[in-house]
């Protein structure tokens, strides 16, 4: 009945109104076509914007990247020249590759080195001794020289006489050919105290003068009237001024002057002022010399002023307190009897001061020092004998097995 009735009520409609249905049917299925044409355009829409988004936001994140890495490369780039100019030469020497070689000392190693050294430093000591012993020297000590009124020369001298004069004997049983070196010695002498050394004008002694010396002069820096001293200071203001002359039982035997310097020492460190520095200057001899500084040998006018031996001699101060200078040079002595003439001047007032002449020859090693040779032999000595002694621990209680710790 219910299916009658709908029917019924469909049927009853009229035809126009069955069209407007289906129209309004057609409209809305259209409107909601369109409808999601558009969703779906934006929705495309707003996926391109978010993909080209992206795209930008890349290519960004990209350059900084690039950018970074530029930066890093230049940062490197840089490093690496600095380093490069730091960097050592590619030699083995600055790369520290050398090839090494390390001694590993053992029993057996050790006592071989003591051995050899021993063995080898005794001949060498006894060659030493031997040369030294070849020299033949004759020491005179004059410190306490009488004079002809038989008072001692260094009690003249510090009563206030000027010069004083004694005479030395001595004899030789032999010949002595060859050169002969004839010095003088002084014991407890120091010209090695830092102001001693240091007391002396260097421009001065290559003739470069001037009228003030070096402040290193003083207080032999001006003479008390006033003048500058030529040469100035306490080194040659102290210069060793005793005259020694040799005689045998006829004639004066001749001393040669020259030859006792360095070459080095006359074209580098004492020359003679020229006539035009000279000029316009005056200057005083030191407070201790009886002498002007042109005045030193009256027998060689070349051997005077800042080139004088005597003078150069003297200013090549020692290191030690005992010290011997080279006065003169001989050509050789007879057996017999001689007489040394002493002209007394130089005197230091202390009990333990000493003067001495000494002749001496020279050997292929120099003058006589036995000390080397002595120093040598026992040293090998000491060599040997420490040697031994090992030898002795090792053959006796180097090959025990170990029994734990001492402890």
């Amino acid at each position: 009945m219910k299916s009658s009735a709908k029917k019924e009520s469909y049927s009853s409609r009229t035809p126009m109104e069955q069209d407007k249905k289906g129209q309004h049917k057609k409209d809305t299925s259209g409107v909601g076509k369109s409808n999601i044409r558009r969703e779906l355009l934006s929705q495309h829409g707003l996926k391109q914007l978010q993909t080209g988004h992206n795209k930008n936001t890349k290519q960004d994140v990209q350059s900084t990247s690039q950018q970074k890495r530029s930066e890093s490369e230049k940062s490197l780039t840089k490093r690496k020249t600095s380093l490069g100019k730091k960097r050592p030469k590619a030699n083995p020497f600055y790369q520290q590759s050398l090839h090494t070689w390390q001694l590993w000392l053992t029993a057996e190693s050790t006592l071989k080195i003591f051995f050899i050294v021993g063995i080898v430093l005794i001949p060498i000591g006894m060659i030493c001794i031997y040369f030294s012993e070849m020299v033949q020297e004759i020491v005179i000590d004059y410190t306490n020289c009488q004079s002809s009124a038989n008072t001692k020369c260094i009690d003249d001298i510090k009563s206030g006489n000027a010069t004083c004069n004694c005479k030395m004997n001595f004899s030789l049983k032999e010949d002595i050919g060859g050169k002969i070196f004839m010095y003088y010695s002084l014991h407890h002498f120091f010209q090695n105290h830092r102001k001693y050394v240091k007391s002396r004008d260097d421009k001065q002694l290559v003739g470069k003068l001037s009228k003030v010396p070096s402040s290193d002069c003083e207080p032999f820096k001006f003479s008390n009237s006033n003048k500058p001293i030529l040469p100035c200071g306490a080194i040659a203001n102290s210069l060793f001024n005793d005259t020694i002359k040799l005689f045998n039982e006829t004639q004066e035997i001749n001393l040669e002057k020259k030859g006792r310097v360095w070459d080095w020492d006359k074209k580098t460190k004492f020359k003679n002022p020229d006539n035009n520095s000279l000029k316009g200057l005056e200057f005083d001899k030191p407070i201790f010399w009886q002498k002007s500084i042109w005045e030193l040998d009256p027998d060689d006018p070349q051997n005077n002023g800042l080139e004088n031996e005597d003078l150069i001699v003297w200013m090549r101060t020692s290191a030690l307190p005992n010290f011997r200078k080279l006065y003169r040079i001989i050509k050789g002595l007879k057996k017999g009897d001689y007489e040394l003439q002493i002209e007394y001047n130089f005197a230091v007032h202390h009990k333990d001061f000493r003067k001495r002449v000494i002749f001496s020859t020279m050997s292929l090693l120099g003058g006589k020092n036995p000390f080397l040779g002595i120093y040598f032999v026992l040293t090998g000595l000491a060599c040997v004998l420490f040697g031994a002694f090992c030898l002795y621990i090792h053959v006796n209680y180097g090959k025990r097995p170990y029994k734990g710790s001492l402890l």
